[in-house]
C-alpha cells in the first residue's frame, strides 16, 4: 500500500492524513478501556459479563468518538491543516461502529479461534486496499485513506459478527459496569505507559538535542524493532487467553512463564548479536550510506530488546491473573529512570550516551520485573534463570560465529553480501546450538520441519531485495506552498452570497463615487492564495530540481515549521531552505514578527543544516524608516542574530536588506534576488509579445487587496488610477490585461468596468500569470510579485511601491526610475513614463534579460553550495562545472 499510495498521493497529502492518524491513534487506548483484555482473561464468560462489557464499551468509544468530532476544528487550527476537520469527522463515524466488532473479536481470540479472524483480517485488508488505491486515482486525495478507513472498519465488523459464536448477546447493560472498569482502569494505565515509554526517546531527544538526532535514534530502534515486530503480535495475540485459561484450569501460570521466556530468548537474543555485531551492514542494506550513523546506537538498543524479550510475557501473566494495575509500575518507573538519566547522560554531540542511558534504565528495571514474577506470577528468580540459561549458551556460541566472520569478511565491503554469508553461517550454526544444549526450541524446530515437509515439499525461499537509497529531503519553509482546502456545499453558498451581495453594494456606492464600504474580507473565500507567495516556494523547487532531479520536499507554510521538524524527524531532514522573499517584516518601531522567535525555536531541535535564499526586509512605506541597524528594536536584534547565526548560507534579494542584515553578521551575503525573479529560466522565458509599435499594446495591471492597509490605500487612491489608466489608454490606444494575485481582487476589475475601463482577467497559477505576462508589453503592477513574475516572463514594468522592498527590487535590476511610491502617487508621471517604455520597448527588455542573467548565475551558484550541504562532493562539483 505504501508503495502504491506513494506514488498516487503527494507526500502532504499522505502527511496530513498522518497526522490526524496520530492523534486518533493515542484514543485507540481509552476507547478500548481494556474491555477486550477483559474478555479474554475471564473464566466464566456469562450473558451478564457480555453485557456489562458491551455497555462499557459503546459508552467509552460513543464518548471518544463525539470528543474526536468536536475537537476535529480545534485540533485543524492548531495544526493549520483544514483538511483534518473531513478525516477526523470520517474517524469519529469508525469509533461509532468499532464497537459492533471488538466484542466478537475478543470472544473469538479468547477462544483461539485464529482461522476465523485470518478471514476477517483478509477480507477487511482487501476492501482497505482496493477502495484506497481506487479512490486516490480518482483523485480523492488524503480522503481516499480515511474513507477506505471507514470501509475496513465497516467490512471487519460486519465479519466479526457474521462468524461470531452463535448466541453472542447484542443488547448492552450497565449491571456489574463497576467490576469491567475498575478491570479496564488498570489495563488502560498500563497501554498508556507503554505508548508514553515508546515515544519517549523521541520526545527526549526531540526537547534536548534535534530532530536529526530523533530521525538517527528512531531509524537505529526501527531496525532493531524488526525482529520485536514479529514476536511481540504473535504474544499479544495469544498469550493472554492462553495464561488465563491455564491460571483458571490449576495449572501453574509460573512455569508455562518460564516456557514462553525460553522459547523467545532462544529465538530474539541470537538473532539480536548478530544485529549489533553486524549493525553497519544491515543498516546500510536496508536504508542505505545516509543512516549508517545509526549503527553506533544498534548494540545497546539490542541490549534494551534483549531484556525486554526477557520479560515481554509479564504484562499478559499479570493481566491473566487480575492484577493488570502491577505491571503499570515498573513501566512508570522505566518512563522516570529513562527521562533522568536521559537529560543526565546526554552530552549533546554523541548520541551513544543517550543510547547507553536508556538500556541502563532498562537494566535498573529488571530487579522491579524479577520481583513481580516471582512475587505474583510465580516465577522464582532461580527458574526465571534456569529457563534463560540455554539460551545464553546458544547466544554465547552465536557470538563467537559472527565475530569470527566478521573478522574473515573484513574485505568484504557489499552490505547484502555480508548479509547473506553472515546468514549461510549463523543459521545452522543456531540450529545446531539449539540441539546440543537441548534448548525447547528443538522440539518446535522438529514439529515445523514436519509440517514444512508435509505441506511445501518443494518450497523456494525468495531473496529480499534491498531498499533502495532515498534522496536528500528538504524542507521549503515559505508563505503559501499548498493549495488551501476546498469548501464544502454549505462554505460554498455562503462565500457565494456574502460576495454576491458585497459585490452589488460596492458598485451602487462606487456609482455614487464613494468606496467606503469596500473591504478585502467580503471577496475572500476558503481557498484564496497570494500567488506571489506560491510563486517563491514553486522557483525554488524548480531551481532545486535543476540541479539534482531525485530531491524529495516538504513545503510548510508560515509558522508550521516546529510541527513539520517534529513530524519529520523519524525518516529525517537533509536541508531547510526558507525561501520567504519578505521574511524579515519590520514594524513602525522596528519590531520583528512573532515568528522568527518561534522559527529559532523550531531550528534549535534539529540539526539539519538551514539556509536563508533570497530572503529580504520589508517595512511599508508609511513607516519610513531606513534600513539601518538602528531601526531594529533590541529584542528583535537578538532574534536577528540568532537567525542568522543558524544558517549555513545566506543570500538577499536587493542591496537594501543586504546592508541591514550585514550590520548583524559577519558571514558573507550573497547577493541573488528573489527566487521567483527565476520562476522562469532566463533562456525558457517565452517572447509571445508584439512590439507596441507593430500593434494596439497590451498592458498588465494589478492593484494589491490583500491586508487592512492595502485596502485602505486602494479606496484612497483608485480613483486616481483610474484617472490616470484612462489617459494612458487614452493616449497608447492599448487594451488592459488585469493580472489576479489575491482572491479579494476580484472586484478590482468591476470596479474598472463601471468606471469605463474594460480589462481581460487573468487568474489562476504562477504557470498561468507567467505565461500572460509574456505577451504583455508593459506591466504596471502594485503587489511587488506581479513585477516580479513580468520580469521573470520578460516583460517592462511599473512599480506602484507601497513598501521598500519594491524599491529595493528596482534598484537591483537598475530600473529605479520605473519605480513610484503609491503612498504619494503622481499619475502624470507614471503616464509619461509608461509611454516612454512602450517607445523604448526593445532596448527596456534587452537590459532587463542582461541583467536578470547575471543575477541569475549568482542564484544558481548559491544553489549549488545549498545542495553540497546534503549532497556528495562530485554532486556539487559536476554542479559547478555545469555553471562554468
Amino acid at each position: 500500500m505504501s508503495l502504491v499510495l506513494s506514488r498516487l498521493l503527494s507526500p502532504s497529502e499522505i502527511g496530513i492524513f498522518s497526522i490526524t492518524a496520530v492523534l486518533v491513534s493515542f484514543t485507540h487506548v481509552f476507547r478500548d478501556f481494556g474491555v477486550a483484555a477483559f474478555i479474554r482473561r475471564q473464566k466464566i464468560l456469562s450473558d451478564d459479563v457480555l453485557r456489562a462489557s458491551i455497555g462499557v464499551l459503546f459508552t467509552s468509544s460513543w464518548i471518544i468518538a463525539a470528543l474526536l468530532y468536536i475537537s476535529a476544528d480545534y485540533c485543524a487550527i492548531y495544526f493549520k491543516q483544514p483538511g483534518i476537520v473531513q478525516i477526523m469527522h470520517i474517524q469519529a463515524i469508525g469509533f461509532l461502529i468499532i464497537p459492533f466488532g471488538s466484542i466478537p473479536q475478543a470472544v473469538l481470540s479468547r477462544t483461539l479461534e485464529v482461522e476465523k479472524t485470518t478471514i476477517v483480517t483478509f477480507i477487511s485488508v482487501i476492501v482497505y486496499a482496493t477502495t484506497c488505491i481506487t479512490l486516490a486515482y480518482m483523485g480523492f486525495s488524503y480522503m481516499s485513506m480515511a474513507w477506505a478507513n471507514l470501509l475496513n472498519i465497516i467490512a471487519s465488523s460486519a465479519g466479526l459478527m457474521l462468524l461470531s459464536p452463535k448466541g453472542l448477546p447484542r443488547m448492552p447493560s450497565f449491571k456489574g459496569w463497576k467490576r469491567v472498569v475498575h478491570f479496564g482502569a488498570g489495563a488502560m494505565t498500563t497501554s498508556a505507559l507503554k505508548a508514553v515509554d515508546a515515544a519517549l526517546p523521541d520526545i527526549l531527544l526531540g526537547k534536548i538535542s534535534g530532530t536529526h538526532d530523533v530521525g538517527i535514534f528512531s531509524r537505529g530502534n526501527s531496525t532493531v524493532n524488526i525482529f520485536n515486530s514479529i514476536a511481540t503480535p504473535t504474544v499479544n495475540y495469544f498469550a493472554l487467553p492462553y495464561l488465563a485459561k491455564a491460571h483458571h484450569g490449576g495449572a501453574n501460570v509460573g512455569q508455562e512463564v518460564g516456557r514462553s521466556i525460553a522459547l523467545l530468548s532462544g529465538i530474539m537474543w541470537p538473532a539480536l548479536i548478530v544485529m549489533a555485531v553486524m549493525a553497519s551492514s544491515v543498516i546500510t542494506l536496508l536504508y542505505g550510506e545516509a543512516w549508517v550513523e545509526s549503527a553506533t546506537i544498534v548494540p545497546w538498543l539490542c541490549v534494551c530488546a534483549a531484556i525486554q524479550i526477557g520479560f515481554v510475557v509479564l504484562q499478559p501473566a499479570l493481566t491473566a491473573l487480575n492484577k493488570p494495575y502491577l505491571s503499570a509500575f515498573p513501566i512508570a518507573l522505566l518512563v522516570i529512570v529513562k527521562i533522568t538519566l536521559g537529560i543526565a547522560s546526554f552530552d549533546g554531540d554523541d548520541l551513544i550516551s543517550f543510547a547507553r542511558a536508556v538500556a541502563i534504565a532498562e537494566m535498573l528495571a529488571i530487579p522491579i520485573y524479577l520481583y513481580l514474577l516471582d512475587r505474583h506470577v510465580g516465577l522464582k528468580v532461580v527458574d526465571w534463570f534456569k529457563a534463560i540459561s540455554s539460551s545464553l549458551k546458544i547466544c554465547v556460541l552465536i557470538l563467537a560465529q559472527v565475530l569470527l566472520l566478521k573478522f574473515a569478511i573484513q574485505t568484504i565491503h557489499q552490505p547484502l553480501i555480508r548479509i547473506l554469508l553472515a546468514a549461510l553461517w549463523i543459521t545452522p550454526g543456531w540450529l545446531f546450538a539449539v540441539f546440543l544444549f537441548k534448548h525447547p526450541l528443538q522440539e518446535e524446530v522438529l514439529t515445523a520441519w514436519a509440517y514444512i515437509k508435509s505441506h511445501f515439499p518443494t518450497n523456494a525461499t525468495r531473496r529480499p531485495m534491498a531498499k533502495a537509497k532515498s534522496s536528500s529531503r528538504i524542507i521549503i519553509y515559505g508563505a503559501v506552498s499548498a493549495r488551501a482546502a476546498t469548501e464544502n456545499t454549505w462554505q460554498t453558498f455562503k462565500s457565494s452570497t456574502r460576495i454576491s451581495l458585497a459585490r452589488i453594494r460596492d458598485i451602487l456606492f462606487w456609482r455614487l463615487g464613494s468606496l467606503r464600504h469596500l473591504q478585502y474580507k467580503n471577496y475572500l473565500t476558503l481557498g484564496s492564495i497570494n500567488r506571489g507567495d506560491e510563486a517563491i516556494t514553486a522557483a525554488t523547487r524548480q531551481q532545486l530540481l535543476r540541479h539534482d532531479p531525485y530531491l524529495e520536499f516538504i513545503d510548510v507554510n508560515w509558522g508550521d515549521l516546529g510541527t513539520a521538524i517534529a513530524k519529520e524527524a523519524q525518516q529525517g531532514i537533509d536541508l531547510i531552505v526558507i525561501a520567504g522573499s519578505g521574511y524579515i517584516s519590520l514594524d513602525g518601531k522596528g519590531n520583528l514578527s512573532e515568528r522568527i522567535e518561534e522559527d529559532l525555536k523550531a531550528l534549535h531541535r534539529t540539526a539539519a543544516p538551514m539556509v536563508l535564499y533570497g530572503i529580504g526586509v520589508n517595512q511599508l512605506l508609511e513607516s519610513r524608516i531606513e534600513t539601518d541597524g538602528t531601526y531594529v528594536a533590541e529584542s528583535s536584534a537578538t532574534n536577528l542574530r540568532d537567525i542568522l547565526s543558524r544558517a549555513s548560507f545566506i543570500s538577499v534579494r536587493d542591496d537594501a536588506s543586504r546592508t541591514l542584515l550585514g550590520k548583524f553578521t559577519h558571514k558573507p551575503i550573497s547577493l541573488t534576488g528573489d527566487p521567483a525573479l527565476y520562476y522562469l529560466e532566463t533562456s525558457q522565458a517565452p517572447d509571445q509579445h508584439q512590439p507596441a509599435e507593430q500593434h494596439r499594446p497590451i498592458i498588465g495591471i494589478n492593484f494589491a487587496m490583500h491586508g487592512p492597509a492595502a485596502n485602505a490605500r486602494l479606496k484612497r487612491n483608485f480613483p486616481v488610477y483610474v484617472t490616470a489608466l484612462k489617459k494612458l489608454q487614452k493616449l497608447s490606444n492599448c487594451k488592459y490585461v488585469y493580472f489576479e494575485h489575491y482572491g479579494a481582487e476580484q472586484i478590482i476589475p468591476t470596479l474598472l468596468s463601471v468606471s469605463g475601463i474594460h480589462t481581460e482577467i487573468v487568474s489562476g497559477d504562477p504557470d498561468v500569470l507567467t505565461a500572460n505576462y509574456a505577451r504583455v508589453n508593459l506591466h504596471i503592477g502594485e503587489m511587488l510579485h506581479s513585477n516580479i513574475l513580468a520580469t521573470s516572463a520578460g516583460a517592462p514594468t511599473i512599480a506602484l511601491a507601497y513598501d521598500i522592498k519594491h524599491t529595493g527590487f528596482f534598484s537591483l535590476l537598475d530600473i529605479q526610475r520605473n519605480c513610484f511610491s503609491s503612498v504619494e502617487f503622481d499619475p502624470e508621471l507614471v503616464v509619461e513614463t509608461a509611454q516612454e517604455i512602450l517607445t523604448a520597448e526593445t532596448i527596456v527588455r534587452a537590459r532587463i534579460k542582461a541583467r536578470r542573467e547575471l543575477l541569475e548565475i549568482d542564484s544558481n551558484l548559491f544553489i549549488a553550495e545549498c545542495l553540497s550541504l546534503t549532497a556528495p562532493q562530485q554532486i556539487k562539483e559536476t554542479a559547478l562545472e555545469k555553471l562554468g
